[in-house]
């Protein structure tokens, strides 16, 4: 189906055909002013006629009816669809349209001079004259334009204060304000007067002022002073320096003096007692000193402690071991007394196993070694089938082996196993594996 938009369209537009109750929904974009449409054939009964719409671009969808007829062949039908609803209009540069704009309503602060094809849009005049306002009363509405406006006065200044004891104020645009003496009201001194003291807008004796100003003037040392609940020093005279006076030693403690300039030092009491011989006992008083030393004599032999003992050899032979020579067992040297006890030699062992069917997963060898020991060796082999075998110590790789019936032992890395750590095998890539048997050699 081919649909032509007249005029052609530049650019291409989009042209949309559904016939809703027959699923079709098809849209294509015109090339040279046609779309052209690939349909799939739907059934329905013989010359039925069923709603269609066509819609070109964004335009509103023009009505369209379409007919099933009975046809072995391609047939050509030929629509105009035309009317109002159906005018086309261009993506861009426009379409043929020539309608005009015949009313534009507007609403206030917006006015429009009425019904014709050139409208003409204005602002509302306010009612404010247009002028410069000084110190400006405005009002302003929600539109944000001025209603009303007019000049105002200039901001005035200080009309009124209120002073609150000791301080006092005049009234007026330029109120006077004054601190008042022991309840003299009006206190500003006129500085070239001292003798008689006057004081401005009330006459004030010497005498007077006498009683009001107590505190002479001067430098006072360690002073000591006193001040009224308006903060004014009514009394100050000089003191004497402060600091102990006295300093009384206590125990463990050696004074020097108990006034002015004293030294402090730390007390020590002298041992009672010498050890030349071997490091015996202290006494510790409560304040931490060591008050006294035991005597050269070595704690009770214990046959467990072999380090505590005089003689070692004796020791060796109650615990029913045999003296060797003359060497010396420390408890404190385990290389030495292995080696004095003929035990030089490590530890050697091994885990082995075997697994009948493997599986892909880990299997437990030892949860958490009970020493600290270093892997040798790590071998596999399965009596049939094949798989992969990781040695695990804890979460790090010993060896991996690729398991067959003539595998062999495995490269190593990560052997020290810490006290409590597990060893693990890891099974994967498991193939049909039976009879899997593994070693694990280890040194400790």
């Amino acid at each position: 189906m081919q649909v032509t938009v007249s005029p052609t369209p530049d650019p291409q537009v989009s042209v949309t055909f559904q016939v809703d109750e027959l699923g079709i929904d098809e849209t294509e974009t015109t090339v040279a002013g046609v779309a052209t449409f690939s349909i799939d054939s739907v059934i329905a009964i013989n010359n039925s006629i069923w709603d269609a719409t066509i819609q070109v671009g964004a335009n509103m969808r023009a009505a369209a009816s379409a007919q099933a007829v009975e046809t072995n062949g391609n047939t050509t039908v030929g629509v105009n669809v035309s009317g109002s609803e159906v005018t086309y209009c261009a993506p861009t540069g426009g379409g043929t349209g020539t309608g005009t704009v015949t009313s534009v309503l507007a609403t206030t602060p917006i006015s429009s001079d009425g019904d014709n094809v050139t409208p003409r849009i204005s602002l509302d005049d306010s009612g404010v004259s247009a002028d410069t306002y000084s110190n400006a009363n405005i009002t302003v509405n929600a539109k944000g334009l001025i209603e009303f406006a007019e000049d105002g006065t200039a901001g005035g200044g200080v009309t009124q204060v209120t002073a609150t004891s000791p301080i006092s104020s005049s009234q007026g645009t330029a109120p006077v304000i004054s601190l008042a003496v022991n309840g003299i009201t009006s206190s500003f001194l006129q500085s070239n007067s001292v003798t008689t003291a006057k004081i401005q807008n009330d006459a004030v004796t010497a005498d007077k002022l006498d009683d009001v100003l107590t505190t002479s003037a001067g430098a006072y040392t360690n002073a000591d002073i006193t001040v009224d609940a308006q903060g004014r020093l009514t009394s100050a005279s000089s003191g004497t320096a402060g600091g102990v006076t006295s300093l009384v030693a206590g125990d463990r403690i050696n004074v020097s003096g108990s006034t002015g300039a004293v030294t402090i030092s730390h007390k020590v009491k002298s041992g009672t007692g010498t050890n030349t011989n071997y490091p015996g006992s202290i006494e510790v008083d409560a304040f931490g000193h060591v008050v006294g030393t035991g005597a050269s004599v070595p704690p009770a032999q214990a046959a467990n402690n072999l380090s505590d003992l005089a003689n070692k050899d004796t020791a060796i032979t109650n615990l029913g071991g045999t003296t060797v020579g003359s060497a010396v067992f420390k408890a404190t040297d385990a290389a030495a007394g292995r080696t004095a006890l003929g035990l030089e030699n490590a530890l050697t062992d091994s885990y082995t196993g075997q697994i009948e069917t493997a599986a892909d997963k880990t299997y437990t060898i030892d949860p958490g070694v009970v020493v600290g020991r270093t892997i040798t060796s790590f071998y596999a082999r399965s009596g049939a089938g094949t798989c992969t075998a990781t040695l695990k110590n804890d979460t790090a790789t010993v060896g991996v082996i690729s398991v067959t019936t003539s595998s062999t032992t495995a490269l190593l890395g990560n052997t020290s196993v810490p006290a409590d750590d597990p060893i693990t095998l890891v099974i994967s890539s498991n193939s049909s594996a039976t009879d899997v048997v593994f070693a694990v050699e280890f040194t400790q």
